[in-house]
């Protein structure tokens, strides 16, 4: 090539021998290979680190997304064997629309459930029933025939007979009591569904696939008609996923997409494998976009110096020109090239160089000594060594090439490609990557942090959780999983709007982070749940003053605009390695212990205990045992009398709701009431009690006041005030007839609903009462905010005045400040006559109590009533009557 460049030199040069420029030739073959040499190696690096990092971004992406899979298909399989369960165990009685009522389906998704008779017929479905349906012939049915396996069964997409869309059908056998097949369930989940679910997830470009263990796509997002049920199995990588339960894969591009880069993650438990992938026009963007300056950089180099050797060759002379020549070609292009001579000194400097370095456009004598320098340390493996460099001669150092990134003091990222000449000296070119790495990074952060709060994710937490249960540790040391969740965080979200619950969020996970050590890890899992990991503990004992913090710091107010928002927190610990030695074990104990905190009351913590895994069984089958009996009715509404203190006439009752269950008796009304705050229950009993109470009213002769009692919870309800109303109406009660009783809670609740809610009860002409007075949140400058008409002192001052002359004086004082402000008071809890007189001594205006009246059914009332206060013995009464009044005294 050298020769034939030569003669046409020669041709323009007659004067000139081809031998006498073999010399020159060489050296400018040089210079033009050794640029295309770098840029070439820069471009084989960009292009691998950009597809590592897609790599590595999807492999993030994929194990999130097979975790959410396995949770999700663990809820549908969880789903159809309880429909089993529920089939052998009532038989022909069991209610399929009952049953499915009780279900949540995963991840809020539209699905349907449906049953089968042996014979494929299908006789029940949560849609509309077409009869005649008739799934023998389908491929999940035919898998369930099979008597030596019992496993969920995962469908490729197919069109269902009786919804007509294309969906996944996840299927269990149906057995008798005595085990002999009985059908099929079937749990059908819509393709389309579960695209819009992977298009919420926000990829760009990227794509999301559920695939079979075959390579038949089941589900992908974003939706595309016709593609989920093709295989992939053509594609050229698809024997690693058959081999390979994690790795990466490249789809090649089709008239209707480019090719993609994915990594896929093969399920555990189930024979599906998620896959998580990125056009490779957005992964190569960057590396595309720099080949193109590259390349421009390299042509023009590669001119430059050819245009020099050919001056150069024709007239030495005219040299110093030829390098302004150079100069002006170099300042043209965006990277900064340095090109420094065996004896240090800078042959070659362009202004970006200058940019980059921060120098001045004219350089002294000692500023060049200075970049020369600053360029050699840039050397990765000379390591500023002038020797290695070259510096001491030509020939020395001449395989020392190098690349590597720098961070100015100004905050840019370069790339510096230093490239050593064989004579000595070297080539640098710097490249400004501040954006790229700045995108790079933020990606990176997104994948392992909160994007609200700036807390890690649960990747992240996992990940750390990981590393501690994998790594070596000290023995007697201890790491406690701390999960945390708001209270009464919901109410925020429904009164003020989801922005606002967004600032509470950041102040919250502002305190966390205030509260925690640095080596310890805060994170949010979504919504208002998050969790500490705390590392290195000397005794389980010394994680209680951070979760006492945690506590009280959630627990002061956040102050929203012109109001202030308490929403608390329970926490539930779980200790490393004593409750559990792997990630899902701890995260499954910490629940636990986070149920039981709210359970327990909120505003509380809990450590794990093998005894809350019972507790927590028994809760939940109260809890759905509670939803039957207000689906069934089977709550019952008792009435305690209130009478005058002076003249012992009945003035009214209270409405106490009952709940007798068929297997366990009388269950304590404390009980299920927390349980149906806990579960959102609370609305529906509320009103359910409101109704009864004032149905029996209505049947009274005379009719007397009935007190009923109303959850902070149920005043955060914006419907409330409409739902009293119409339930007057259409009883035909006035208003007088009703009362609201509201406990003291309500007054640590500073909240403008609440407030307002109690007003527009109170301006429809119905008296208010602030029941259990003196136990909780009594303050005067409440009881000027709120318009209560009567106080209700709490039973513990009526019949503590007896025995404690201090509690007397503070029931004394209680209902001296009623009559100063015009209210009048109810004392409860009055079981014997000193109890009575002293409080008629004092003022009182009404009393309730077992002394003069017990909580009896609806149907004693009017007997009650006519009977002037008067109600028989029980002691003779059936059985049954006699276990409801031990209930009543709960």
């Amino acid at each position: 090539m050298i020769r034939t460049i030569g003669r046409a030199i020669a041709d323009r040069l007659p004067s000139l021998r081809t031998e006498s420029l073999l010399p020159e030739l060489a050296a400018i073959g040089c210079f033009l290979i050794l640029p295309w040499i770098g840029i070439v190696a820069a471009l084989h690096h960009e292009y691998y680190a950009a597809r590592a990092a897609a790599v590595r971004s999807t492999g993030n992406l994929a194990q999130a997304l097979e975790e959410s899979t396995r949770r999700t298909i663990g809820q549908i399989d969880y789903i159809l064997l309880s429909a089993r369960a529920f089939r052998t165990a009532k038989s022909d009685r069991f209610d399929f629309h009952d049953w499915a009522r009780n279900q949540t389906f995963a991840d809020k998704m539209t699905a349907q459930i449906s049953m089968t008779d042996p014979a494929g017929l299908v006789i029940a479905s949560t849609i509309q029933l077409v009869p005649g349906v008739n799934i023998a012939d389908r491929a999940h049915f035919q898998a369930q025939l099979d008597p030596t396996h019992d496993d969920l069964y995962i469908s490729r997409p197919v069109t269902g007979r009786v919804s007509g869309l294309q969906t996944i059908q996840f299927s269990r056998k149906l057995l008798d009591r005595d085990g002999a097949f009985a059908g099929v369930v079937v749990f059908s989940l819509g393709s389309f569904e579960l695209a819009r679910f992977y298009e919420s997830l926000g990829l760009g470009d990227g794509f999301v696939s559920i695939l079979s263990s075959d390579g038949t796509i089941l589900a992908h997002g974003p939706w595309i008609p016709g593609l989920t049920g093709t295989n992939i199995r053509d594609q050229s990588g698809f024997d690693d996923m058959l081999n390979h339960s994690i790795g990466s894969i490249a789809l090649g591009g089709t008239p209707r997409r480019a090719a993609q880069i994915a990594s896929f993650r093969r399920l555990q438990d189930y024979p599906l494998v998620v896959m998580v992938g990125f056009d490779t026009n957005t992964v190569f963007g960057s590396y595309r976009a720099l080949r193109a300056n590259a390349l421009l950089s390299g042509a023009a180099i590669t001119l430059v110096v050819g245009l020099i050797g050919l001056l150069w060759l024709r007239q030495k002379c005219r040299s110093l020109l030829s390098r302004r020549a150079l100069n002006v070609t170099l300042d043209t292009i965006s990277q900064g090239i340095l090109m420094v001579d065996a004896r240090g000194g800078i042959s070659v400097i362009n202004p970006p160089v200058l940019d980059l370095l921060a120098l001045p456009n004219e350089l002294p004598e000692a500023a060049l000594k200075y970049v020369v320098a600053r360029a050699t340390e840039l050397i990765p493996a000379a390591g500023g060594d002038p020797a290695v460099c070259g510096m001491s001669g030509p020939g020395s150092g001449s395989a020392r090439d190098g690349r590597l990134e720098t961070a100015l003091e100004n905050g840019t990222i370069i790339d510096v490609c230093t490239h050593v000449l064989p004579e000595g000296g070297f080539v640098q070119t710097y490249t400004d990557v501040t954006e790229q790495r700045m995108a790079h990074a933020q990606v990176e952060h997104l994948a392992h942090h909160d994007g609200l709060t700036g807390l890690a994710n649960r990747v992240e937490l996992r990940q750390r959780i990981s590393e501690i249960v994998g790594a070596d540790r000290s023995e007697g040391t201890f790491d406690a999983l701390i999960m945390i969740d708001l209270d009464g965080f919901k109410g925020v979200n429904d009164t003020l709007g989801h922005d606002a619950g967004d600032q509470v969020l950041i102040e919250v996970s502002r305190r966390i982070k205030s509260l925690v050590r640095a080596t310890d890890v805060a994170a949010r899992f979504g919504g208002d749940e998050f969790a500490i990991l705390a590392t290195g503990l000397r005794q389980c004992e010394d994680v209680v003053p951070l979760v006492e913090r945690i506590l009280r710091r959630l627990g002061d107010p956040v102050q929203m605009k012109s109001q202030q928002v308490r929403v608390g927190a329970s926490l539930g610990i779980a200790f490393h390695p004593q409750d559990g030695q792997d990630i899902d074990t701890l995260f499954k104990h910490a629940d636990i212990a986070l149920y039981s905190a709210k359970a327990a009351g909120r505003g509380t913590y809990r450590c794990f205990d093998q005894q809350l895994t019972l507790a927590m069984t028994e809760r939940r089958a109260l809890e759905s045992d509670l939803r039957r009996a207000l689906d069934g009715d089977a709550l019952e509404v008792y009435f305690q009398p209130k009478f005058s203190s002076k003249s012992l006439q009945i003035v009214g009752f209270e409405a106490l709701a009952r709940w007798r269950h068929p297997t366990r008796g009388w269950i304590c009304p404390g009980v299920f009431i927390r349980i149906a705050e806990d579960c959102g229950l609370i609305n529906r009993l509320g009103q359910k009690i409101l109704e009864r109470a004032c149905q029996g009213v209505a049947t009274w002769e005379p009719r007397l006041p009935v007190a009923v009692n109303v959850s902070v919870m149920q005043l955060h309800d914006d419907g409330l005030k409409d739902h009293i109303a119409a339930v007057l109406e259409q009883t035909g009660l006035q208003p007088e007839h009703l009362e609201i009783e509201v406990t003291e809670s309500v007054l640590a609740d500073d909240s403008q609903t609440v407030l307002g809610n109690l007003q527009a009860i109170k301006a429809m002409g119905i008296p208010i009462t602030l029941d259990d007075f003196g136990t909780g949140y009594s303050s005067l400058s409440y009881l000027r905010r709120f318009p209560f008409d009567k106080i209700k002192i709490d039973k513990s001052f009526v019949q503590g005045q007896t025995e404690d002359p201090g509690v007397r004086v503070i029931l004394e004082a209680i209902l001296g400040m009623c009559h100063n402000l015009g209210l009048h008071t109810v004392g409860e809890g009055v079981e014997t006559e000193g109890q009575r007189e002293m409080l008629r001594a004092g003022g009182c205006s009404e009393l309730q109590g077992y002394l003069l009246g017990r909580p009896m059914p609806g149907n004693h009332v009017q007997d009650f009533i006519r009977a002037g206060g008067y109600l028989p013995d029980i002691a003779g009464a059936p059985a049954e009557e006699r276990q409801a009044a031990q209930a009543m005294s709960l």
